[in-house]
């Protein structure tokens, strides 16, 4: 593969001015990951990690929706994390996740360090395959629905208090692998059908 340099009209420029560029980054692969500075030898990137605290008031105390698009990758053994809310620690979160680098998707609501609801959908996604997953939460009501389909639903349960977003645990820890192309947070559950619809691919 080649780059070259094109004027307005796209026509090749052949003059032996050279061209200085900063900033610039080239990657391969099929969509662009965030900016690696370098200054005079290549770094490894690292993990991006992104969450944000301090929001409880912009998440759901009592009841809640919780909704991402993205991808699982293949890349560890662990149980990875695509979306949670939480206290900041494991013992209080709401999670999206796969099971231990299987096609498995798990939803999960822990609160005071207590496992209140855990779905499993089997065979759920292909790994580096886009999917859509919604959790709905509130008191003794929890649903998963996954690509327009309702998969699972718990009768039974409490709801954490959160004030933390972010695409690993709440501490953390067992990052999210793979793609991330929309998360959205409602402080209400919406309906089955909005979720059929907001999950369809």
């Amino acid at each position: 593969n080649l780059i070259y340099i094109a004027d307005s009209s796209s026509t090749i420029v052949t003059d032996s001015g050279g061209v200085y560029l900063w900033g610039a980054q080239l990657e391969a692969g099929s969509y662009a990951t965030s900016y690696v500075p370098t200054i005079a030898s290549s770094v490894t990137r690292n993990a991006d990690l992104i969450s944000k605290t301090g929001i409880s008031s912009l998440i759901g105390q009592t009841e809640g929706t919780m909704f991402v698009e993205g991808s699982f990758a293949a890349l560890s053994a662990a149980i990875k994390r695509m979306f949670s809310l939480s206290n900041g620690s494991t013992n209080n979160d709401i999670l999206i996740q796969n099971s231990a680098n299987s096609t498995d998707v798990q939803f999960v609501v822990v609160n005071g360090g207590t496992i209140q609801v855990s779905i499993t959908v089997s065979s759920a996604i292909t790994f580096g395959t886009n999917f859509k997953a919604a959790f709905v939460y509130s008191e003794n009501y929890f649903a998963a629905f996954i690509n327009g389909v309702k998969v699972g639903q718990d009768l039974l349960g409490t709801v954490p208090a959160c004030s933390k977003v972010a695409f690993a645990r709440g501490n953390d820890t067992t990052l999210h692998e793979g793609t991330v192309k929309v998360a959205a947070i409602w402080k209400t559950k919406l309906t089955d059908q909005e979720c059929i619809n907001l999950t369809t691919i």
